[in-house]
């Protein structure tokens, strides 16, 4: 099995950075699969439902960051409990090895 070569690119529509197999990039202005739809939005309706369509988009990715946030924060936490009670351990012997 091949590893297919990824390209990083910019939505042109929404701004959102993500990667995609370079041998489907395009060199021509490039639309999120979450803008394809609307990427040709002429009349106030069609900018109003792009708008709508990127503040979605927008609050997604927020509410994604949020929650990966929260779980490095949980991680960390964890590790200084666990370094909290290596070190007491260490103390604890080097406590018992002193004359």
């Amino acid at each position: 099995m091949t590893s297919k070569e990824l390209r990083t690119f910019q939505c042109s529509c929404c701004g959102v950075v993500d990667e995609i197999e370079l041998d489907k990039y395009e060199l021509s202005p490039f639309a999120c699969s979450g803008c394809l739809h609307h990427r040709d939005a002429e009349t106030a309706d069609e900018l109003r439902a792009q708008r709508q369509d990127h503040a979605a988009l927008w609050r997604l990715n927020m509410q994604d960051m949020n929650e990966r946030i929260e779980e490095a924060e949980r991680r960390t936490q964890s590790v200084y409990h666990t370094r909290g009670l290596a070190l007491g351990v260490l103390n604890k012997i080097n406590a018992e090895l002193r004359p």
